[in-house]
């Protein structure tokens, strides 16, 4: 398993090897640039009392608009930061 990738599947109880299966076409800076978000959404669950791994779109809506208005976050990191919850 890549190191640093549990993020998006911890608590999903998978076998190491699924892992694998879905984190093989990320790149290094893939996995690095999906981490950073994937700790600031789940900040962002803790904060707001959301279920980080089952969340309403409008959780989602209003995650991304924090970053956007609080952060000053570009079109371009609000696209990465999808990318990085949909994964």
């Amino acid at each position: 398993m890549l190191q640093g990738v549990s993020g998006p599947f911890e608590n999903l109880d998978l076998d190491e090897r699924v892992i694998d299966v879905l984190t093989a076409s990320w790149r290094g800076t893939t996995t690095k640039q999906y981490q950073v978000y994937w700790t600031k959404w789940t900040k962002f669950c803790k904060k707001e009392k959301i279920n980080h791994l089952h969340p309403s779109v409008n959780a989602v809506l209003s995650f991304l608009s924090e970053l956007f208005f609080k952060e000053n976050a570009s079109y371009s990191t609000l696209n990465a930061a999808r990318s990085a919850l949909s994964s």
